[in-house]
């Protein structure tokens, strides 16, 4: 029976777990797009990165931060949603 040993998972690692979240439902091209417009989608696209940055702050700050921090349970609904 071997013994398999994790690495608590790190403030770093929670920040690039958002990261990840922000580019998969707003891929850097697509934020320039919307920025550029300066119309539709801009607040949706706020909304949705601010809600996946106050749940980075919110995780980053537990003790321990959980195991399972990358699980949808643990990231704003809006998260969720895929890139259209």
């Amino acid at each position: 029976m071997g013994l398999s040993f994790r690495r608590a998972a790190t403030a770093a690692d929670v920040r690039e777990e958002a990261s990840r979240r922000i580019l998969a439902r707003y891929p850097l091209h697509k934020q320039l797009n919307i920025i550029r417009e300066a119309g539709e989608g801009l607040a949706e696209m706020s909304a949705f990165i601010d809600a996946t940055r106050q749940r980075c702050a919110e995780l980053e700050v537990q003790a321990p931060i959980p195991a399972t921090f990358r699980d949808d349970k643990h990231w704003h609904k809006r998260s969720r949603k895929r890139a259209k």
